[in-house]
């Protein structure tokens, strides 16, 4: 199994990777991790395909961290009539990402996909981005980094109830994202999939308070995955979040053993409750057979 992980690696560090995302062959650059972290952990990125299945058609779906367009291709075949909003500002991945919009829509031809290069953040804020293994990651820095853009004011162009799931990868500062999307939050509810991953105390401070903000805009239950792409639990409980989110700090100042590095989180308000169980119960019935009880 080593063998063949390394000699992956190795294929991928000299040339771009053909990649089979929802039936679309996309490209992916030298080095990206993502097929090598697919046959490691194979449900590694696999509910949002489901979940794009449950989405009413034509409605608008936001990528924020669009990367390569992967998630895009793994979407479109079960929101083939949606409209998506791809956000990406690395040079690098954009151009990728433009590539493979092109392939995608050659098997899907009903889809509309508009892309957006910016940073996005609540504002007030400068970001630069760190790029390595087919990810990129934002570190602040005022003096040359990118001013963010709020997400309220890139989408002002869709009307009132359009925008159903936004999506947000971008390794450490999707509280911001999602942060700045008040106004939809408020008007639309759209169903958020988002990470959470933290790896200082304001981080872990900002998550907390993204939860509360969260309540406030009416969510009322969350899905929570592992790192790993597994699901974990679904909760009303506040409690329940909550020690979840020490659980991971605890981890990343040694309290404990690293076991988990991140969570990913479906956030939905009561309207998209019975959508989201039946998107979670399909995906949990995949794979493994569980034993029922003997009652």
């Amino acid at each position: 199994m080593r063998g063949r992980f390394a000699a992956l690696g190795r294929r991928m560090r000299r040339r771009d990777y053909d990649y089979s995302s929802g039936g679309v062959v996309i490209k992916l650059p030298p080095g990206h991790m993502l097929p090598t972290y697919r046959v490691s952990c194979p449900e590694y990125d696999s509910f949002l395909p489901v979940l794009a299945k449950y989405v009413p058609a034509g409605s608008v779906i936001v990528d924020v961290g669009a990367n390569c367009g992967d998630t895009l291709a793994a979407m479109a075949e079960g929101a083939p009539e949606a409209t998506f909003v791809c956000i990406e500002p690395e040079p690098t991945f954009a151009a990728y990402l433009d590539r493979n919009i092109a392939k995608v829509r050659e098997v899907y031809p009903r889809l509309t996909v508009r892309t957006i290069n910016a940073m996005v953040g609540r504002g007030g804020g400068k970001l630069v981005l760190k790029s390595g293994g087919g990810t990129a990651s934002a570190v602040a820095d005022m003096e040359v980094g990118r001013e963010t853009e709020r997400l309220d004011d890139l989408l002002l162009e869709f009307e009132s109830g359009r925008i159903r799931l936004v999506k947000s990868d971008v390794d450490g500062y999707d509280f911001d994202v999602i942060g700045s999307a008040a106004s939809i939050l408020m008007r639309d509810a759209p169903m958020l999939f988002f990470e959470c991953d933290f790896r200082s105390v304001e981080q872990f401070r900002a998550y907390n308070s993204l939860f509360d903000e969260l309540r406030s805009y009416s969510y009322e239950r969350f899905y929570v995955f592992d790192n790993f792409g597994a699901f974990i639990v679904s909760t009303c409980d506040m409690g329940v979040v909550r020690d979840l989110l020490v659980y991971l700090f605890r981890q990343l100042k040694g309290g404990s053993r690293r076991t988990v590095h991140y969570f990913d989180v479906l956030a939905v308000s009561a309207v998209d409750v019975v959508l989201a169980e039946r998107a979670t119960a399909e995906f949990r019935s995949r794979g493994v057979d569980l034993p029922m009880s003997s009652e």
